[in-house]
Parts: structure tokens; sequence; C-alpha cells
């Protein structure tokens, strides 16, 4: 997966309402969260609190902070959070998170209690975890081939879509989504029909991040012929299976089971894929 370059985002609502920064970066990669006077006065001898809602980010009280035995640091962020030294002289309280994780995303603040009047800053901070679509063909029936796109453990939530080679968006099933531990799990399935090219994409988006990757899958023609009986009484039947998930089982248990000795097989790139052709035993 290509690297999501981290950037800020920065909004101001009023000049009353505290500046809000937006970093988006990705997961395992360093953030810094920006915090700095306008009036660039030197903070060397000033406190400042960085906080995650009620958990202690990192604190800078006159050059005594948790990276030389101050303590009260959330073990989240122990090993993890420095400031820039060199920039205290220029009012520049930001701090670098290494190593970020997912875990990290939220609001951040950047207090100063002691100035007059105080000052907070807001910092919102998105830990991107990667995001590779999966696809697979599931099976063959008389509607169609029903394809699979998942996209497992990501951060933010993604959106999905099939789409044919030329960018029409397919219908398809309603997504199934869960979360664990902060992350997302989400497939999508659509039944297509052939095309003049059989090309299909997955497209999954994380409109937050503006960020947005692509899996195609090629279906081959034979996996578009229906299952079918050309003769129910002499017990003629093709059908298609996909991944051992025999589509027309029951009908031909029910027509010819105890005939059948024969098949043929031919072998497909993706997932091991088979089409099975039963024939019936000649009498």
């Amino acid at each position: 997966m290509k690297h999501l370059a981290a950037f800020i985002l920065i909004v101001t609502t009023s000049l009353t309402v505290p500046t809000l920064t937006k970093v988006i970066v990705e997961e395992g990669s360093a953030a810094v969260l920006p915090c700095a006077l306008s009036s660039k006065q030197d903070i060397t001898n000033v406190l400042f609190d960085w906080k995650k809602g009620r958990q202690e980010v990192f604190m800078y009280d006159a050059g005594d902070h948790y990276n030389n035995g101050r303590p009260g640091q959330d073990k989240q962020f122990k090993a993890r959070v420095s400031h820039l030294e060199e920039e205290l002289k220029h009012g520049n309280a930001s701090i670098r998170i290494n190593n970020t994780r997912v875990s990290d995303s939220g609001n951040y603040t950047c207090y100063f209690p002691r100035l007059n009047p105080p000052r907070t800053f807001s910092v919102q901070l998105v830990v991107s975890a990667s995001m590779t679509p999966y696809t697979a063909i599931l099976n063959a029936t008389e509607d169609g081939v029903t394809l699979r796109c998942e996209v497992p453990g990501v951060f933010p939530k993604p959106k999905l879509e099939w789409q044919d080679s030329d960018g029409n968006v397919l219908p398809a099933e309603e997504p199934r989504v869960s979360e664990k531990r902060g992350r997302y799990y989400v497939s999508l399935r659509s039944t297509v029909s052939r095309t003049t090219t059989n090309l299909f994409v997955c497209v999954a988006r994380q409109e937050d991040i503006h960020h947005q990757t692509k899996a195609e899958i090629y279906v081959p023609e034979k996996m578009f012929e229906e299952c079918r009986v050309s003769d129910q009484i002499s017990g003629q039947l093709e059908c298609c299976a996909w991944n051992s998930n025999w589509s027309c089982g029951n009908v031909t248990h029910d027509l010819h089971h105890q005939n059948m000795s024969e098949t043929q097989e031919s072998g497909y790139s993706q997932n091991l894929s088979l089409l099975v052709r039963w024939k019936p035993k000649p009498h």
C-alpha cells in the first residue's frame, strides 16, 4: 500500500473559539501535534499540559517533564512522547508522538494555565490503519456470480462499493460491519452478470481522511453458465461450482446422484476455483 502522507488541516470558526487542528498520519509513523503561541514568547520557564480527554499525555513545567522523571503520565504514552526542546524559546509547545497507534486517535488539548489569559489549543489526531481490499468469488448461480470484498482491521471506517470496468456502481447487499478494539471489519457482496470485460472493481474509501484504494477481480466467462437441466428425463445436467460450494447440489441429488461417477474439473487461478460438470453414467 502506498504510504498515506501526513497532513494538517486548520479550521478557525471564530475569534473566541480555540483553533482546531486536524493531524492525519499512518499507523506506525510519527505525529507532530502543533501548539505554538502567536507571540512567540519564550516558554522555557512556562507550564503547558497536553491531554487526551482525561489522559495525561505530556506535561512540561519549567524544564520538569515526563521524560526526566516527572510522574503522572498515562501508560499509553510512556516513552513515546517528546517535546521540541529547541523550539521552546520561540513559543512552540508542540509534541511528537512516535510509533502511533490507532488507539492514539482522538482529541487533544494543549493548555497554558498560567498565561494571562490562559490559552488552550485543540488538536484532532487521526491514525489510519492500512487499508487493503481483498476480493473473492463466492459462488455462481442462475442469478449470476456472487463477489465479496473485505477490508479487515482498518480505521477510520471505510465505505465499500462494487463497480464494473467502466466505473458504474453495481447493486450490492447491505455491507457487513463489525468493530473490535477501535478497528473496523467491513465486507460487501454483489451478484454480477457478464460484461464485455468480466472485470470488476471493489472501491474502498475512507472519506474522513480523503483516502481511496481499489482491488480488481476477473470472473472467467464460464462462471456465468447457469445451472440447468437440459433433459430432466435422461438426467443431463450441467452446473457450476465455486470453491466447492455446489450451487445446484439439491437438484443434482434429486435427479441422478447415484448414477454420477465421472467428473471433469477445470482449474482457475483465482482462489483455487473449480468449474465442475457432472455427467450421468451411461446405461
